[in-house]
């Protein structure tokens, strides 16, 4: 599970760009809109033209949904996992800057563009990764195969 959560962790901040379609693209109003806890809801994979071939909505164990909390300049995931009879949280936490639509990690110095944000509703290009050609993001129902895939966009909601 923790190769699973890392994994998920370089997926959100993994990649760079493609257009924001936020309403607006400062990153002053990055800085101050993104502050906040926000909870995983699903996971959209497109193709080359943009077009969604596949998603699947984020799954509570029990334990809670995996969330992102931007708090001042620092980035905090979390995820929730039920380990046996027990629940578990694993937690990382990074500083973190935007510029323009980019949203960077100061530690990793890996990034990720901010697709959408508003006042309930971020997303952020994530990234497709297979370990031995199994998916570890996503559970493919649509494509007709893995190259399909273009991006990543996952979806988060405020809490």
């Amino acid at each position: 599970m923790k190769k699973l959560f890392l994994l998920a962790v370089v997926a959100v901040l993994g990649l760079t760009s493609v257009g924001c379609t936020s309403d607006d693209n400062s990153s002053s109003n990055f800085d101050t809109d993104i502050q906040g806890v926000w909870k995983e809801s699903r996971v959209l994979f497109l193709d080359k033209n943009d077009k969604v071939i596949d998603e699947y909505e984020s799954e509570d164990e029990g334990c809670g949904l995996d969330e992102l909390e931007f708090k001042g300049k620092d980035l905090i995931s979390r995820s929730f996992f039920m380990d046996g009879t027990d629940c578990e949280k694993e937690e990382e936490k990074v500083t973190y800057y935007i510029k323009g639509n980019m949203l960077y990690s100061n530690e990793t110095k890996e990034s990720t563009e901010i697709i959408e944000l508003t006042a309930t509703k971020l997303v952020l290009l994530g990234e497709f990764i297979n370990d031995d050609d199994i998916p570890v993001v996503g559970e493919f129902r649509k494509a007709s195969s893995y190259e399909d895939i273009e991006k990543v966009h996952v979806v988060y909601l405020r809490k």
